[in-house]
């Protein structure tokens, strides 16, 4: 239900994607309960090294840092300070994607989606309803939920905006115990 072209179908019991009709978006890992679809790039596994070479300690010490995840085809770079995560698609962007942002020190996340030719492709409602998930989540936790935003385009006034937002806020959300982060799981992360 997730896959907007309808790729995906069944035969045989078995899931099965139409590559004719595969835009790439990714939509479909985040939905598959049993992880069985790969998207280079799109793995937990992938966006957490990339998240946490964002976010290292020695990594940009921009002030509040902000992970913005983007499409990998996006036309123009963000500014200082928002820390930039190409996906092949922001369909990628999930509770767990945005929970792990802020639990490695983003002051928040911004989910870009209006500076990519392919802005298209992705699924605007399911990307919404991530997005409001993430929200519930962090009101459940004790954290102000617009700590999120989605942006259609890259360009002020909505990233000054945002930035003002965070600025006002307490700096990070979580912190791992002596400054480690908590680990890759979502239960971990809700356990804190």
């Amino acid at each position: 239900k997730t896959c907007s072209p309808g790729a995906i179908g069944a035969r045989g019991g078995r899931a099965v994607i139409d590559q004719r009709r595969c835009t790439g978006c990714g939509a479909c890992l985040g939905a598959c309960p049993v992880d069985a679809i790969r998207l280079p790039g799109g793995t937990k596994e992938e966006i957490d090294v990339c998240l946490r070479e964002l976010l290292s300690p020695g990594g940009a010490p921009a002030t509040p840092r902000i992970v913005a995840f983007t499409c990998a085809r996006a036309i123009e770079a963000l500014p200082p300070p928002y820390l930039e995560l190409p996906l092949p698609c922001v369909a990628l962007v999930t509770p767990w994607a945005i929970l792990r942002a802020l639990s490695l020190g983003a002051a928040g996340v911004a989910v870009i989606t209006g500076n990519s030719p392919c802005r298209d492709r992705h699924d605007p409602e399911g990307l919404e309803r991530e997005i409001r998930a993430s929200g519930k989540i962090l009101e459940a936790l004790g954290v102000e939920a617009h700590r999120i935003v989605v942006l259609d385009a890259p360009a002020p006034p909505g990233l000054s905006e945002f930035e003002a937002l965070l600025g006002r806020m307490s700096r990070v959300p979580w912190q791992g115990e002596g400054g480690v982060p908590p680990p890759l799981g979502l239960g971990s992360l809700v356990a804190r």
